[in-house]
């Protein structure tokens, strides 16, 4: 529970089991009793605790297949889960760090980040591509992935996807992964400056503005 009377939701799958694997992370606010309610992509999904358990739906029926955009091989977080009450073991539990879906011009992206032993890797897979998804795995160990977002920058018809990461030092750098989904077909990375770099950029841009205030002097 958050103080605001709200719930965390964190859907995982088990560790130990083969895929499918879903993971699903949301704030869900209470409407009545024992229900809560979370909206994604403008459609209600119910969360219903029961005394032995809890139930995940969407409100309304005819809405129940975006429980299946947080799985992959044709999986859903929809149904009917048992209360346990001993402890949880750790080495069960999926470690997914982060997870989002995003959808934009009917094509889907699932982006994850897992944590398991020594190393982090970021996860990728799309689905709605006319040719090939894409299903890459990267690895960012030193780095935790804080957000990500899609939009069709350069108004193609076929979206643009980028990831934000954040070292996991003192000085928390920032990164940008970018991927560009081409003509619906497929998708690919693309470059994307360091912004490490930032601030040699505009160093070197604050000097040749320099040089041409001079020469106008």
């Amino acid at each position: 529970p958050n103080a605001d009377k709200s719930l965390k939701i964190r859907v995982r799958s088990r560790a130990d089991m083969k895929r499918p694997t879903c993971t699903f992370d949301a704030i869900a606010f209470k409407t009545n009793g024992n229900t809560f309610i979370t909206v994604y992509e403008g459609k209600n999904i119910r969360f219903q605790f029961l005394k032995e358990g809890l139930t995940i739906s969407t409100e309304d029926p005819n809405n129940s297949g975006i429980l299946n955009f947080f799985c992959n091989g044709g999986a859903t977080i929809a149904g009917t889960y048992q209360k346990i009450s001993e402890e949880l073991d750790p080495r069960q539990v999926d470690q997914t760090r982060f997870q989002k879906v995003l959808k934009l011009q009917g094509i889907g992206f699932n982006i994850s980040s897992i944590e398991k032993g020594d190393e982090n890797t970021l996860n990728i897979f799309t689905f709605g591509l006319e040719e090939r998804d894409y299903n890459e795995t990267f690895n960012i160990d030193g780095e935790m992935v804080i957000d990500a977002e899609v939009e069709d920058l350069n108004s193609d018809g076929s979206p643009e996807l980028l990831v934000f990461t954040q070292t996991t030092t003192e000085d928390k750098i920032g990164n940008v992964y970018a991927f560009s989904v081409n003509n619906r077909k497929s998708m690919s990375q693309v470059y994307f400056q360091p912004t490490a770099e930032n601030e040699r950029v505009e160093g070197e841009a604050m000097r040749k503005l320099e040089v041409a205030d001079i020469r106008d002097f």
